[in-house]
């Protein structure tokens, strides 16, 4: 679960909230990212995430212009804890799916599994800020398994997303799975029977239906 605070009352977190949203700032990033800020709309905020919180490896989807994470955790011993972003690498064997995301635009990026991926880094230095514009390379993800009744997870989150969004093909991780297809699903014996005996019945069919035709048409003549 992801907590957001939308009310700030105490007078730090309104000043902090109105800076986060404020143009100057974020004019910044899309400068440093050659972004038009006119092109984009904000979406930024104070964070909290529970234990249990994961989002599995991902670059981000294309409609997403620019993020920055900064981890403002209040509670001992944060750094140490396993509720940490992890940027990742994909592993050679996969990165067939990086070249096809940059190869193709017209196919929305999508999560992948852990194991497809090697941590190269993680963020968990307090009062560290990250900032990045997603491209197919972009891996980052979050597992957290912590006790958050000792203390929150707690970000300055946000980011900068296009206004335009065009219409993209969705392929899910099952669909660039194609390691474990050629490796780990072998056709059963009953699949294998059917491929066998599937060409043979069509085969057979037509030759029937053939003659049925045929020996019609003698009938009408």
């Amino acid at each position: 679960m992801t907590l957001r605070l939308y009310k700030p009352k105490s007078d730090i977190l309104i000043k902090l909230n109105n800076f986060l949203n404020s143009k100057k700032f974020n004019s910044t990033i899309a400068k440093k990212f050659n972004i038009k800020i006119s092109d984009t709309t904000l979406d930024n905020g104070i964070q909290k995430y529970l234990d249990g919180y994961e989002i599995s490896p991902h670059p981000d989807f294309r409609k997403k212009a620019a993020t920055f994470m900064v981890n403002i955790n209040p509670h001992k011993n944060s750094e140490k804890l396993t509720h940490h972003t992890h940027y990742l690498k994909i592993k050679k064997k996969f990165d067939y799916v990086t070249n096809f995301w940059n190869n193709n635009n017209d196919v929305q990026r999508c999560w992948i599994p852990w194991d497809w991926c090697k941590t190269n880094f993680v963020q968990s230095k307090n009062n560290s800020i990250v900032i990045f514009s997603p491209s197919d390379f972009s891996l980052h993800g979050v597992k957290a398994k912590y006790n958050h009744l000792a203390g929150q997870r707690t970000q300055l989150y946000g980011n900068l997303w296009y206004k335009k969004e065009k219409k993209l093909q969705m392929i899910q991780w099952e669909g660039l799975d194609l390691k474990s297809k050629n490796i780990n699903n072998k056709p059963t014996l009953k699949e294998n029977i059917f491929n066998f005996l599937t060409p043979i019945i069509k085969k057979k069919f037509n030759k029937n239906q053939n003659k049925v035709v045929n020996d019609r048409f003698k009938n009408t003549n």
